[in-house]
């Protein structure tokens, strides 16, 4: 069997047996966490006994022989091959929560999937994401605010991240491709079953295009069913730094994403205002009203509060939080000393020249005089600089990160 869906820093056997996990009944993303943490790998717990799941907090005797059953009847079937096949034919691959391909800011929250069915462009170590959601029932005004406002930041080099919907999350996917960007679709169903079907076009022009990919944390033929899209709600907000609300009204289905990115992932959140006497856009009136987001009229203004989180991000300390451990397939080599790289090496044309001349603090003015390229050229190369965490703002002027 083809084995390119299987991640190349895990064993076939660890992927098999969180499939298993995944495939059983009454197995949530949390006890799945328990258990892992509990015996370690996903095959020490496929292999566990019965009296090994008893000691669970929250297992009951008759509960911990149903898990027990239950496992071994997922393990008998072969179900887990089976969903590798589905995999393999599909051109799905799979991504393994500590493993190599995992979205680096979804993998150390404690809600983060296990494992992550992944088609197309999607880039593990991608840390410029920006989450849009929005109406599936858009306006002619949302869905201009979409089209400009996910356009520009992919331009910008943003990945676009959505829910694959109908109304803004398509607009959002469709404007990233068209302006040269990347984007990810984040489903409510299986990928072999992609949701909405309206959709398939889009999907099949994102991944063949090669500017986006799709995503889900459900087994191949999982069907769209109501309770699956809040919780992919969770993955949109956690692999993104910030995420931007276009037109929602009080009752939207964004708003959840909204208050995941606050309350749980504590990021970035920000809002579009609609018309004043427009309930479409008064779920986004009442986040910015109760000051859960930051107002944006401009995609500028969206930049400029992400370099804000990103630069943060880069001198806050690496999570504490235990790591799952995985089984890998060889011999782990001993670390070597990584060669010193000038961050500026990959950089060239103006922001190269706009970076040299920040050697010293400038003021914008001055950047502007000393590069000889408009005022707007300069302050866009500079958001970009400074999401990338090489440039930062202090007392009014502008230099490189040390």
């Amino acid at each position: 069997m083809d084995e390119t869906c299987v991640p190349e820093d895990v064993s076939r056997g660890e992927v098999e047996a969180q499939l298993s996990l995944q495939l059983t009944r009454g197995l949530g993303v949390r006890r799945i966490g328990q258990l892992l943490e509990r015996f370690g790998t996903a095959e020490g717990v496929v292999e566990a006994s019965e009296a090994g799941f008893r000691g669970l907090h929250g297992v009951t005797a008759s509960g911990a022989a149903r898990l027990s059953e239950a496992l071994g009847r997922v393990r008998s079937e072969g179900l887990a091959v089976q969903e590798l096949e589905r995999c393999a034919e599909a051109g799905v691959r799979l991504v393994v929560r500590g493993g190599a391909g995992y979205p680096v800011l979804l993998r150390d929250l404690p809600d983060a999937p296990p494992v992550l069915w992944v088609r197309g462009r999607v880039d593990g170590e991608d840390r410029l994401t920006l989450a849009v959601v929005g109406s599936r029932r858009c306006s002619g005004y949302g869905r201009r605010q979409a089209e400009v406002f996910a356009g520009r930041c992919a331009s910008l080099g943003f990945t676009i991240v959505s829910g694959g919907a109908i109304g803004v999350d398509g607009v959002a996917h469709r404007s990233a491709v068209r302006s040269g960007g990347t984007t990810v679709a984040v489903i409510g169903s299986g990928l072999g079953r992609p949701y909405p079907e309206r959709h398939e076009d889009l999907f099949h022009n994102m991944v063949d295009s090669g500017r986006g990919g799709l995503m889900s944390e459900l087994p191949m033929l999982t069907p769209p069913s109501a309770e699956n899209f809040p919780r992919r709600n969770r993955i949109i907000s956690g692999m993104s730094l910030g995420t931007l609300v276009i037109e929602a009204g009080e009752r939207s289905g964004a708003l959840i994403t909204a208050r995941i990115c606050v309350e749980e992932h504590g990021r970035e959140l920000m809002a579009v205002p609609g018309p004043v006497d427009s309930g479409d856009s008064a779920g986004c009136h009442r986040v910015i009203r109760e000051q859960w987001a930051t107002l944006v009229t401009q995609p500028e203004e969206v930049l400029e509060q992400i370099a804000e989180t990103r630069a943060s991000l880069l001198v806050r300390e690496e999570p504490v939080a235990k790591k799952r451990r995985v089984v890998r397939k060889a011999k782990e080599e001993p670390a070597v000393a990584k060669p010193v790289v000038d961050p500026l090496a990959t950089l060239e044309g103006v922001p190269r020249a706009v970076a040299e001349v920040l050697r010293e603090p400038l003021t914008l003015d001055q950047v502007v005089e000393r590069v000889g390229r408009s005022m707007a050229e300069v302050q866009s190369v500079l958001t970009r600089l400074e999401i990338k965490g090489l440039v930062v703002r202090c007392e009014g002027r502008l230099r490189l990160r040390h």
